[in-house]
């Protein structure tokens, strides 16, 4: 999603970074991506830079798409 992506996106833009993950746009994977805002090329394999915060799940698509969910608490207390 493009939470995840957007990550590998800056780490990117690093000089000692030769690989960071695999990039693309959300729509190459996602009809609608669970990040906001998705990430989109804005030419020929570049990406339009973040000027504000990176994208964040979307609470209402996340919720859409849960299967399951749990809370992890310290020492595994429950």
């Amino acid at each position: 999603s493009a939470v995840g992506a957007a990550i590998c996106v800056e780490l990117a833009t690093l000089d000692n970074f030769t690989y960071p993950g695999d990039i693309w746009p959300s729509t190459r994977a996602y009809e609608a991506d669970l990040g906001v805002p998705p990430l989109r090329f804005a030419g020929r394999c570049v990406f339009e830079p973040f000027t504000g915060p990176l994208p964040e799940p979307d609470p209402e698509r996340l919720a859409a798409a849960t299967v399951r969910r749990a809370t992890v608490l310290p020492g595994g207390a429950r």
